[in-house]
């Protein structure tokens, strides 16, 4: 019997593994797809100040693009926020993923791919033909629609969704920037974005709700003047963007990353908080299986860290968001500013009080206090 297993070998299914080893149990990690990583499942940015907080060294050969600043835009108008040096990645995911397998490994855990787990039952996981493995503990970090989820009964949390294509092309102005399109007539309840890679760009649309989003998409590379470059991979999925599951954690099972619904409701970023989850859970475990403290602690711990708060934070400005974004007022907001360079935040301020009426300087103060408390948590 196993200590540990974990189902899903994604950055929160490696990291719990990685972790769990560490600490002396018996791990098994196992994930259905032959080549974790394969395909990437996000835009794929990640900031530098949470990987020095997660201890993760990054490595030249994840890298595709460093990243010093971030673009808010609606086509004719830019808020251009800067800083001295770089704030952050787009990771090649591939060899990210693949990398914290291999590191989960060389700790010692048991590595197990292209196996699909099919059901649950206690303790027990049960594979093809019947084949039963049994854990003292059940990791589920099989995704938005995880199986460890659904069948102890947690369930799978609620789902947006987001489509992209990565887009072979050099025609791209800002090349060290993330950038964020408002756009009310392609996409009304999220935002579109392109994300520089080396010698492509991931540009895509995510929605808080569940829809088809591909014409959207179509659309908005047609704006961009990218419609006759080539695409190279098309990734879809579904995204948890309406906070956690009300409960991802019983006395055998705990639930990681995507399957608990942990992906920042805002951002939509995951692969910080993946991390964090796998190393929460780990701690948690290891005092479980030594001391007999409740698995269930792992809830109320994780609320109670940062990626806890800047979940709440989140949630509160999402509501702002959306709001601000179906009343038509970011994209008043950015006519009325205009294009700038902002390398501080004592000139985002100065240029926030150019926005006419003081209910709209009130609604954008509180979105950014809201969220820029916790921005690093969020991406």
């Amino acid at each position: 019997m196993y200590d540990v297993i974990v189902v899903g070998a994604g950055p929160a299914g490696s990291s719990t593994a990685y972790n769990c080893a560490k600490k002396g149990l018996k791990t098994l990690l196992i994930d259905q797809r032959i080549k974790p990583g394969t395909p990437k499942q996000c835009a794929e940015g990640i900031n530098e100040e949470i990987l020095k907080e997660l201890n993760i060294v990054i490595k030249p050969e994840w890298i595709s693009k460093k990243i010093d600043s971030l673009i808010i835009s609606n086509y004719k108008n830019n808020i251009i926020l800067k800083g001295r040096r770089t704030r952050g990645y787009v990771l090649d995911r591939k060899k990210f993923d693949y990398a914290l397998v291999e590191r989960a490994k060389d700790a010692g855990a048991e590595v197990k791919l292209g196996i699909k787990v099919l059901n649950l039952k206690y303790n027990t996981i049960i594979l093809k033909d019947k084949i039963e493995i049994k854990g003292k503990v059940i990791v589920g970090a099989d995704g938005p629609y995880s199986t460890i989820g659904k069948k102890s009964g947690l369930g799978n949390p609620k789902l947006g969704c987001g489509y992209q294509y990565e887009i072979s092309t050099q025609n791209n102005n800002h090349l060290s920037s993330l950038q964020m399109y408002v756009d009310i007539e392609l996409e009304n309840k999220g935002y579109l974005w392109i994300f520089p890679k080396e010698k492509s760009l991931n540009v895509g649309v995510g929605s808080m709700e569940q829809r088809n989003l591909k014409a959207p998409l179509d659309k908005f590379v047609k704006k961009l003047g990218l419609e006759n470059e080539q695409v190279v991979e098309i990734n879809a999925g579904q995204i948890p963007l309406h906070g956690p599951l009300q409960k991802f954690c019983n006395e055998l099972v705990l639930l990681v990353g995507d399957a608990a619904g942990h992906t920042n409701p805002l951002s939509g970023g995951g692969i910080p908080v993946a991390i964090f989850d796998g190393i929460l859970a780990a701690e948690v475990i290891k005092k479980h299986l030594k001391d007999k403290i409740p698995l269930t602690n792992y809830q109320q711990l994780w609320w109670q860290s940062e990626f806890g708060k800047a979940t709440t934070a989140s949630l509160k400005a999402r509501r702002i968001y959306l709001r601000l974004l179906k009343e038509g007022k970011l994209e008043f907001y950015l006519n009325c500013l205009g294009t700038h360079n902002i390398n501080s935040l004592k000139q985002l301020a100065k240029l926030g009080l150019k926005i006419p009426g003081i209910i709209n300087k009130i609604k954008l103060f509180l979105f950014f206090k809201r969220f820029m408390k916790y921005y690093k948590y969020a991406w």
